[in-house]
């Protein structure tokens, strides 16, 4: 590892232990205690049918990242489900019946807030503007942000029932 390199990492940790280190009021009271870690907090978005239909929750996300040369650059996104078999910190309560929105967690978007791209096979794609994730633990709680997506049919989804 460089010098460079090994500096750069001392300063992180620096950066890191100033940040989780205890205070102390003026009474001699303890503020905050060390807590050794900054916790992100996923963004969360809910894919819902156009109109209230029910979907299967099928979407995929991509971030897009504009560069300096005014083009964009695709980030595909990894995404967990929120379910009521698996619940996670960030994920909607459960609605009447024990059945859950399509909802999904996204984690590291970067730059934030950021653009993303959420598709799913037989609906028209839509962009969500100022997607970001939050943080916690050792530095001031920022929340993830939230998002409502619905979906519209895309032409190609449709059948035409009339048709011979």
């Amino acid at each position: 590892m460089s010098l460079t390199a090994r500096a750069s990492l001392a300063l992180i940790s620096l950066s890191l232990l100033d940040a989780c280190s205890s205070s102390s009021a003026a009474d001699g009271t303890a503020v905050q205690a060390d807590c050794g870690a900054i916790e992100l907090r996923p963004a969360l978005i809910v894919v819902e049918g156009a109109g209230g239909v029910t979907i299967a929750c099928d979407a995929t996300f991509t971030q897009l990242v504009p560069t300096d040369a005014g083009a964009t650059t695709q980030n595909p996104l990894s995404a967990w489900l929120c379910t009521p078999m698996t619940p996670m910190n960030g994920c909607p309560p459960t609605t009447d019946g024990g059945t859950s929105p399509c909802a999904y967690l996204l984690n590291r978007i970067a730059p934030s807030p950021g653009r993303v791209e959420v598709s799913q096979p037989g609906y028209a794609s839509t962009i969500v503007d100022g997607v970001f994730t939050g943080v916690g633990g050792c530095v001031p709680p920022t929340d993830a942000s939230t998002a409502v997506v619905e979906l519209s049919p895309s032409d190609a989804g449709r059948s035409d029932a009339g048709a011979d």
